[in-house]
């Protein structure tokens, strides 16, 4: 029989990526909507199986009926995205594959739950609640300080993210989510000043390696919540201690369960320590996997494999870390794409690479209702100056030939 790895649930443009770099060693199980966003990626019917990927037990009868036709074992089993990780937790426990437990995944996709077992920890965590009640919310607000910050429960990135400064905003918010049953509570979270990180790291038996640390930065008078600036660096460069935060995130990682696996870190810089915001059993996405190559670090598709495999990648290394940014490339009104011509950005000195998401003729919507949609790319360069990133992340833009039609009734 043909070894293989299961990918769970990620995106085309994911599929895309691996298949390149493991052509005759994956099986892809993509949910069926996503995967008519690409309906010109030709697949084989032995590479892929498309799923309702909420019905967890018929993927994995699917999965089993797949592999005694092809021939195939499992392996192996990665995954990509916050929204596979149930998936993958309960396909690995069923087929004794490697990968975080399912009451790790549940923790780490309920950030409230999350926030308490930290917090008993020791680990510095945002106060936090879990409510269906705008009242709630605004004395959480009166008790722990303004503004706040609300959230889904289970949400990912700046997705659903309201920093309310008031009681009022708190209701708005409540109505528009609310306006979506499937919703359900929100966290409300206490606002910690300072600034937003993230890191990647590797976990094996109890000990810790940081492979990547980056700052995240908003543009200012930015609409909605989440960040779309990554600066790459070493520790000292970002203004942290590593070594204090590869502490906490090993009492976090036991806090969790996480024995072994990559996973990703967000957090917040205070006081000479690490105010984790959310950790998540896999890699960091966004742009990330084509900065830290582009800066000399390592292959984060490669690392994933061969982590799914349970590959112990603890060699002592520290990349030179140039000063390089990742920028992820939004479109700043709705409607269709007519044209999108970024070859004056590419020619840009300070551009390492330009990486498309969308075409022409791809329609945006435009957050809180879509965040997903607005997402062009990326552009990974070069900076020398941290004060002028903003700025000159602005001239980027200006460099992009973008015509959006309005829609047509």
């Amino acid at each position: 029989m043909s070894e293989k790895i299961l990918v769970v649930a990620t995106t085309w443009d994911y599929i895309e990526i691996l298949r390149q770099k493991a052509p005759d060693r994956l099986v892809f199980i993509t949910n069926a909507h996503q995967r008519r966003m690409a309906p010109e990626l030709a697949l084989g019917p032995d590479v892929e199986l498309l799923c309702d990927t909420s019905d967890h037990a018929a993927v994995l009868q699917a999965v089993q009926s797949h592999g005694m036709r092809y021939g195939q074992h499992y392996d192996g089993l990665v995954a990509f995205d916050c929204g596979s990780l149930e998936l993958a937790a309960f396909l690995a426990e069923s087929l004794g594959l490697a990968f975080a437990s399912r009451r790790t995944v549940a923790l780490c996709r309920d950030k409230t739950a999350q926030n308490h077992v930290l917090q008993e920890r020791g680990v510095c965590v945002p106060k936090c609640i879990k409510t269906d009640e705008p009242a709630t919310a605004a004395e959480f607000g009166d008790e722990h300080g303004w503004p706040v910050v609300l959230k889904p429960v289970d949400g990912t990135g700046g997705e659903g993210v309201f920093l309310c400064q008031t009681p009022d905003h708190i209701r708005d918010v409540f109505i528009y989510s609310y306006s979506d049953p499937a919703r359900g509570s929100l966290a409300v979270e206490q606002f910690v000043e300072g600034p937003e990180l993230s890191c990647d790291f590797l976990v094996d038996g109890g000990r810790v390696r940081i492979i990547r640390i980056t700052k995240k930065l908003a543009l200012p008078g930015e609409r909605f919540a989440g960040k779309r600036i990554y600066v790459l660096g070493a520790g000292w460069q970002l203004g942290i201690d590593p070594d204090v935060l590869q502490n906490d995130l090993t009492l976090a990682a036991e806090a969790l369960g996480i024995g072994f696996g990559l996973c990703m870190c967000d957090f917040i810089w205070r006081g000479g320590r690490p105010w984790i915001l959310e950790i998540t059993p896999r890699p960091g996405g966004d742009c990330l996997p084509w900065l830290i190559k582009a800066a000399g670090g390592p292959d984060m598709f490669d690392l994933s494999l061969e982590v799914a495999l349970g590959g112990r990648s603890f060699a002592e290394y520290e990349p030179p870390w140039p000063p390089m940014v990742g920028y992820r490339l939004l479109a700043n009104r709705e409607g269709v794409i007519e044209k999108l011509d970024v070859q004056r950005l590419g020619r840009d000195p300070r551009v390492h690479s330009v990486y498309l998401l969308v075409n022409p003729g791809h329609h945006v919507v435009m957050p809180p209702e879509d965040y997903d949609s607005v997402v062009l790319g990326h552009v990974i360069f070069g900076s020398d100056n941290s004060d002028m990133i903003e700025s000159e992340c602005r001239e980027l833009d200006d460099l992009i030939d973008l015509e959006i039609s309005p829609w047509n009734f």
